[in-house]
């Protein structure tokens, strides 16, 4: 048997899309109730760090990143309209084919995008409920199993936005971000809060709930640091 040494391991600089929210080479989840900004909220760290913005809790702008979205045809009108809004860079923007799915053959065919484009730092499936549609919780478990040696590989956030995913299959995720309506009279208010499943706890150390308020005519918008509001 041929082992490595560790001076076989390519050294890589570890990166976040947003800090401490999506790292780099791991898979997030964002997740909560039916209509209460999941998509949105997916939209807006899209167009943040294909932007160059700040994103809460950053003081300074990002370089701007590559991205690959996997969406379904009939949602892609609905998501350039809300990154327009958010102020996206959409040439940064690349739409994974639509025929893929969440098969084997289908990551396999992701990766090799991740690796021909090779400067994409982030992957988001949004809705991914669709592509695991009738799928039951081993199928789930293997094509987030799947997804998390296709980051760990291509070294890109991978992102998947959609409702809860079962609970065995939420504990191989690394960061999972909850949303969901605050409490008070402004109706628009949303807030995200994060843990890290993976290592059995959650994040209040080093990371804070984030609020955004999503307007029906003013759009998207942070508000900012929960404690800093």
């Amino acid at each position: 048997m041929n082992l490595l040494k560790m001076s076989d391991i390519a050294e890589r600089e570890l990166y976040w899309p947003w800090w401490p929210y999506i790292p780099g080479g791991k898979v997030s989840n964002i997740y909560g109730d039916k209509n209460v900004g999941k998509t949105h909220l997916a939209m807006a760290v899209i167009a943040g760090v294909t932007g160059g913005r700040a994103l809460p809790g950053r003081e300074s702008p990002n370089e701007p990143i590559h991205v690959l979205l996997q969406t379904p045809g009939d949602w892609l009108n609905v998501a350039k309209s809300r990154l327009k809004k958010c102020g996206a860079n959409c040439d940064l923007i690349h739409i994974a084919p639509l025929e893929l799915g969440c098969q084997d053959s289908d990551i396999k065919n992701i990766e090799r995008i991740i690796n021909e484009i090779g400067v994409i730092k982030l992957f988001v499936v949004d809705p991914v409920d669709l592509y695991l549609h009738n799928a039951d919780e081993g199928e789930c478990y293997s094509y987030v199993r799947r997804l998390s040696c296709l980051a760990a590989l291509t070294n890109c956030a991978v992102v998947l936005v959609g409702d809860a995913l079962p609970s065995s299959v939420q504990e191989i995720v690394h960061s999972l971000i909850i949303v969901g309506p605050e409490e008070g009279e402004d109706k628009y208010l949303r807030g995200l809060s994060h843990m890290t499943p993976i290592l059995g706890k959650n994040m209040d150390d080093y990371s804070e709930d984030v609020l955004f308020r999503i307007h029906p005519e003013e759009g998207f918008q942070w508000v900012g640091l929960k404690s800093s509001v």
